[in-house]
């Protein structure tokens, strides 16, 4: 029996096409009955889905030869050959579609229509739908493909510097995108590739440009050729089209010194008895009497610039250079020259626009230096040509210099310190000024803070309504300076007579600046004179002082200029403002400290090495275990050629205790803050 089925569509045509598929037959070989016919499109609420009914029609059987044959094989089941299908064999079962000269060209397959997939900026429209999609398409389909075209308006912005002194515009061109159908081969499944152009389009016009630059007022420095270049770029820019003239500071004061005043230090070379004499290696400067030390430049006044809106910016003026003559010097201010007033070094020490100008005499002590010769104080150089023997003290305003030995004495410098030989259960301080004057600004700190809050706190109470229609306001500034340290600044006397107390245990390495702060800070905290201040302008300016004080010598205890130069220590103290080298045998169970780098060219035996540079040795410990410590801060080094176990390491906040010995070994912190080694460059866990 022949079997029936249904089928619906949009139209009898789109039926009879499903069972077409259906049945794999032509509708030559169907029997069609339409059961719900095609309705009228106008009468839309009326309107139906057509149906139809189909089979295959039925034929009578006529046997044929060909059959009779048929018969024959089956019977003696003779097999049919089924080749085994390709990809060939399916591809061409499936309808096609390719791409050529820009068009699209479908053909339609027995197993089904080719699928089309729109790529970037095509557009699909089959059959008056819209598909973004994948879809299939046959022949006879309605197709129309459309291809994007995008435009990008130009963008443009003009920014006035917050100084005035530009305008700046920033230009982001336009463009057009246009694209284009690639051919592409036939294909069962094909994607409909595009080949993508960009057209700048820079549509800003000099003009825009100029008329939002008056729109701001800018009249000055307008860069046309700049303002062109944005116009006609094709790549976004950022560019200066207004610019005014900078105003340029005058310049600073200066002072030209007649002389190298600079001393320069290269490597001392060993003389025939083991010694080294820095003197013959080493520059001094040197100036006679009525000598013109220094000439002295003024200042010079600043050139006035202009703004983008044609508006005068003032230039400062040049500072004037401040010159305080110390000893051994004049200061001609109509000639505007340093004179010296005596042989000697030039010693000079500059804190911005301030500069302090000194000759040193130099004092030579031939021999010894004994409890028959006395100790030695003095204001310049002091050159000892022989021993320092025991129990002697040495202080000198300028450097020092031992040709022999140092026997538990005290050396003490503002400059640098040279022991041709040994020290021995010594004290040698260099640049003494410097370290002081550091701990001294330590000990100023807090208590010029508490007098920038009283200044605070007095402006505030003398302009309050309160406090002037009260007794209080009779009474004197010292008197309400009183009241308001009871009251607000519990700790300001404890605190000035600490910075007090040290300042009086240096007295004799400090300037007479400090001795005049630390006077008036003693009579008007701790014995509360009426006398020292009377009004607010008067404790100003004592804060002013203390403030050029702390200015002066809290950056840094640290003077590059300063050296300590030892043939060898033993059981001794070494401290020195800038760096320390001991170039004889090395050091025994002795303290050394520097604000700089600490050098030691053979052996360090016990002890302590404390640097704020690097520190470099040959050997460091014993074989028998001598305990010996370094230090560095956290950013510097510790280079040692043989390093014994039980030597201590402290790198910053770090510390380890070698277990083992180590050649060629360098110690410091890596970027994360770990505790590293390496041993003749390779990498050594401790």
């Amino acid at each position: 029996m022949t079997e029936k089925k249904r089928f619906t569509g949009r139209t009898v045509t789109h039926c009879i096409r499903k069972a077409e598929e259906h049945f794999q037959q032509t509708v030559e070989m169907l029997d069609v009955k339409v059961l719900t016919p095609e309705t009228d499109k106008s009468r839309f609420f009326l309107r139906r889905r057509p149906m139809i009914e189909a089979s295959l029609k039925s034929k009578a059987p006529e046997e044929t030869t060909d059959d009779a044959f048929a018969k024959i094989v089956e019977a003696a089941e003779v097999h049919k050959f089924e080749r085994e299908q390709t990809k060939e064999d399916a591809e061409q079962a499936y309808g096609q579609a390719w791409v050529h000269n820009g068009q699209l060209h479908v053909q339609d397959g027995s197993s089904g229509p080719p699928v089309v997939y729109p790529g970037e900026g095509v557009t699909l429209h089959v059959n008056d739908k819209t598909f973004r999609s994948s879809t299939p398409i046959r022949e006879k389909d309605n197709v129309v493909i459309e291809l994007a075209n995008e435009r990008v308006e130009t963008s443009w912005s003009l920014h006035i510097h917050k100084n005035d002194d530009q305008a700046i515009l920033q230009v982001n061109p336009g463009s057009f995108t246009v694209y284009t159908l690639e051919d592409r081969p036939p294909d069962a499944r094909l994607t409909l590739e595009t080949q993508k152009k960009v057209q700048m389009n820079n549509e800003l016009q000099m003009a825009d440009v100029l008329n939002k630059l008056e729109s701001y007022r800018v009249v000055s420095g307008i860069l046309y050729e700049n303002i062109q270049l944005g116009c006609e770029t094709d790549e976004p820019v950022r560019l200066v089209v207004a610019e005014g003239k900078p105003a340029v500071p005058g310049k600073d004061g200066d002072i030209d010194f007649t002389i190298d005043i600079d001393q320069r230090r290269i490597s001392p070379k060993a003389q025939a008895d083991g010694s080294v004499d820095f003197r013959e290696t080493n520059y001094i400067p040197n100036v006679d009497e009525g000598n013109t030390l220094a000439s002295i430049h003024p200042p010079e006044e600043g050139e006035e610039g202009l703004n983008i809106y044609g508006e005068t910016i003032e230039a400062p003026d040049g500072y004037p250079l401040i010159v305080k003559a110390g000893r051994g010097v004049s200061y001609s201010e109509n000639e505007q020259r340093v004179i010296a007033e005596e042989c000697g070094r030039p010693k000079v020490e500059r804190h911005g626009q301030i500069v302090r100008v000194s000759v040193l005499p130099q004092l030579v002590h031939n021999g010894d230096l004994n409890t028959k010769t006395g100790n030695l104080s003095f204001i310049g150089d002091i050159d000892i040509r022989g021993a320092v023997e025991a129990n002697m003290r040495v202080e000198a305003g300028g450097e020092i210099h031992a040709q022999s030995y140092v026997e538990k004495s005290t050396l003490r410098a503002a400059g640098s310190i040279t022991v041709q030989r040994n020290a021995i259960s010594s004290t040698l301080i260099a640049g003494a000024e410097k370290l002081y004057a550091g701990e001294a600004a330590a000990a100023l700190q807090p208590v010029k803070d508490q007098v920038a809050g009283l200044l605070q706190a007095l402006k505030q109470l003398y302009t309050s309504a309160a406090f002037q229609q009260s007794n209080y306001a009779t009474m004197s500034v010292s008197q309400v300076l009183r009241l308001l340290i009871s009251q607000k600044f519990p700790t300001m006397q404890s605190d000035v007579k600490h910075l007090v107390e040290k300042l009086d245990l240096q007295r004799s390495e400090l300037d007479t600046e400090w001795h005049d702060v630390r006077y008036f800070l003693q009579q008007q905290f701790l014995l509360l004179s009426t006398a020292p201040v009377q009004t607010i302008e008067e404790l100003e300016t004592w804060y002013e002082r203390m403030k050029y004080l702390s200015m002066k010598n809290e950056t840094t205890l640290f003077d590059p200029n300063i050296q300590l130069n030892l043939g060898y220590a033993t059981k001794s103290t070494i401290t020195s403002a800038g760096h320390v080298h001991i170039f004889g045998g090395g050091c025994t169970h002795s303290n050394v400290s520097a604000a700089g780098d600490i050098l030691v060219s053979k052996t360090v035996i016990g002890g302590t090495l404390k640097a704020e540079g690097d520190i470099t040795a040959k050997t460091v410990g014993s074989a028998g275990g001598a305990r010996t410590y370094l230090s560095v801060p956290a950013d510097r080094k510790i280079s040692i050629q043989h390093a014994y176990a039980d030597t201590t390491l402290h790198i910053g906040d770090q510390k380890r205790t070698l277990a083992f010995d180590l050649s060629n070994a360098l110690f410091y912190l890596n970027e994360d803050g770990i505790f590293s080694a390496s041993e003749r460059g390779a990498p050594v866990k401790l």
